[in-house]
């Protein structure tokens, strides 16, 4: 029985590490994320769900004393009761994983860069485009050809289907 924790923005690793001193199992899905600063490419280590989470309450039944865990926000619930995240959906992730413990997001990726994609709406609605890559907050890179030029494009994963 898996429960979910609502982080601080950017404490992931620190809430884990918090809530895993009290007795609790915490797992926290990440993935290998590229960045580019100063026109430099680097890996970082970064988590798949930003500010979240999971806690297994098999082992140790729900507290509220994990809301008042340093970098925790708060634990997702139904009333008084954790909000649950079946057995299932965890090992899927695990088995996602590679080596090193990252979650490959090649695995779970909708698209991959050069798919033909249609933009459903907005002021690009109807064009044709090239998905290219998605960021962390669900939006979309697209190459669509404007004035006989490929131009780049952010849309929202939501304004898109595949071709």
């Amino acid at each position: 029985m898996w429960g979910v924790v609502y982080t601080h923005a950017q404490t992931e690793f620190e809430a884990q590490a918090q809530i895993e001193n009290q007795g609790w199992t915490c797992y926290l899905p990440k993935h290998l994320k590229s960045t580019r600063h100063a026109r430099k490419t680097s890996q970082q280590i970064a988590p798949l769900f930003p500010r979240y989470l999971f806690i297994n309450f098999a082992h140790k039944p729900f507290s509220s004393s994990l809301n008042y865990t340093k970098g925790v926000q708060c634990i997702l619930t139904n009333g008084a009761t954790p909000s649950i995240v079946s057995e299932q959906i965890i090992e899927l992730l695990r088995s996602k994983e590679d080596e090193q413990g990252y979650v490959e997001t090649k695995t779970i990726m909708p698209f991959v860069k050069g798919d033909p994609m249609i933009v459903k709406s907005g002021c690009f609605k109807g064009q044709i485009a090239t998905f290219e890559c998605m960021n962390d907050h669900q939006r979309v890179q697209l190459l669509i050809d404007l004035l006989g030029k490929k131009t780049s494009v952010t849309l929202n994963i939501n304004e898109i289907t595949a071709f």
